[in-house]
């Protein structure tokens, strides 16, 4: 303080408010009442000391930014506001924490209404600080041609189905879902076959039959004359008058009225995929068969137990995978794959053939180098003749020849290992019987001669 009042002295020589000052200070100033030299008048417009530097007006206070000493006041160029709350369950205005410049601000009490931001909840609140999800909405509109859900983003949705439904009325029957309601289907039909009732159809029951007047005249199914007696064709004479012309049921005419009862007699409901029909509650029913065809064989119902089949003897049929198998229907029906045989081509190169039931590629594998079952000595490799062949007479990639190091015991079938140059060290034939069966021996002049199909 002494080094700054010496400062400013110096600029008060002469002037005796300056050696007045220290007593000056905190009084009110104004632009009519300015303070004397050494002083400033402050914020709060009272007279102040003056700073000297920026240091001097940190106020450790860090809810205050960009402290400075702008002519003689301390000045600052903002301070942190607290005016945007984390959340609806806090309130805001908050307060800045002078210790580290955080914004605190205080939650609002527990169950105040809030908005969780999900239109599926209701009556949402708060409760330490966070907006808890309320009540879930009940998004059931009553309508079984509505499918009832929610979207968290717009709420309840409820979107129309076209399913079965009832649309109320009995008399009507397939009843389905469309536009958002229940769409009558077909009405039904109501007969009941009597000629002693009168039918009719009820929105609430269904089908009704009403009797018609007593003594009113009937025919029974077997063309005898009746007369009608409480909804019944009664009067019968004979069984025949009683004819419902149902082989299930035995019509007799006991006391004047017609009696059909059901029996058990064997029939025939007509369907060729049954068997053993028998009459049954008053239907023919039998067991049930499934004749199902394949592409070796046609099988269709015969009304017995058993399926008549029809036989495709020579048809392709389902693959089995394998390149080396025919797959084709025999004379009795069954699907077989019989193997092509070893040296058949099973691929689109020359060099795919079957070995062993399989296919392999003879210029690369050397368990079948150049041929089936020609396998290459341990350890060495099979070469295809594209990579070793020169010779323009040779095609490429159509057969391999096995590596050995100069003993014919490391070549297969006999062959001799080249000892000459080009290409040394290769297995070559030296007569058709060194080649695998249904091969000959390929001879090249000045080159290693191999084996092909």
């Amino acid at each position: 303080m002494k080094a700054r009042l010496a400062a400013l002295i110096s600029g008060c020589l002469g002037i005796a408010a300056c050696f007045d000052a220290p007593e000056l200070e905190g009084r009110l100033c104004s632009d009519e009442e300015p303070c004397p030299a050494a002083l400033v008048c402050g914020r709060d417009r009272r007279c102040v000391q003056p700073c000297l530097s920026d240091q001097e007006c940190q106020d450790e206070d860090a809810c205050t930014l960009g402290e400075a000493c702008r002519d003689g006041l301390c000045t600052r160029t903002t301070s942190i506001t607290c005016n945007i709350a984390p959340g609806e369950c806090y309130f805001a205005p908050g307060a800045c924490d002078a210790a580290d410049g955080s914004c605190v601000y205080t939650p609002k009490q527990t169950g105040a209404p809030c908005d969780d931001a999900n239109a599926c909840t209701d009556q949402d609140s708060c409760g330490g600080g966070d907006c808890r999800a309320g009540t879930p909405l009940d998004c059931d509109d009553n309508n079984a041609c509505t499918d009832d859900g929610c979207d968290p983003a717009i709420g309840c949705v409820n979107t129309p189905n076209t399913i079965a439904c009832d649309d109320g009325d009995a008399c009507t029957t397939g009843d389905a879902c469309s536009a958002e309601a229940c769409k009558p289907g077909t009405r039904i039909l109501c007969d009941d076959g009597n000629s002693c009732t009168l039918d009719g159809c009820d929105a609430a029951l269904g089908c009704i039959a009403n009797p018609v007047m007593d003594g009113t005249d009937c025919l029974f199914a077997g063309g005898g004359l009746g007369e009608c007696a409480s909804g019944n064709c009664v009067g019968c004479v004979l069984d025949t008058d009683c004819n419902d012309n149902n082989l299930c049921t035995t019509d007799q005419c006991v006391s004047n009225a017609c009696v059909n009862n059901p029996n058990n007699l064997s029939c025939n409901d007509g369907n060729a995929c049954t068997y053993s029909d028998m009459c049954t509650g008053g239907e023919c029913r039998g067991t049930t068969i499934a004749c199902n065809s394949d592409a070796c064989t046609t099988r269709t119902c015969n009304g017995t137990a058993s399926c008549s089949s029809t036989f495709h003897n020579g048809v392709t049929c389902a693959d089995d995978g394998n390149a080396c198998t025919r797959d084709i229907c025999n004379p009795s029906g069954t699907c077989t794959h019989p193997y092509l045989g070893d040296g058949a081509q099973c691929g689109i190169s020359a060099a795919n053939r079957c070995c062993a039931g399989g296919c392999v590629n003879i210029s690369s594998n050397p368990a079948h180098c150049g041929g089936c079952d020609s396998g290459c000595f341990a350890g060495m490799s099979c070469e295809t003749i594209s990579v070793t062949n020169t010779c323009s007479s040779a095609p490429p990639n159509v057969s391999g020849r096995c590596r050995c190091q100069g003993a014919n015991s490391q070549c297969p079938r006999g062959q001799i290992c080249r000892t000459v140059s080009p290409f040394t060290n290769r297995c070559t034939p030296d007569a058709p019987g060194d080649c695998a069966p249904g091969q000959a021996p390929v001879l090249l002049n000045s080159c290693p001669d191999y084996c092909a199909y």
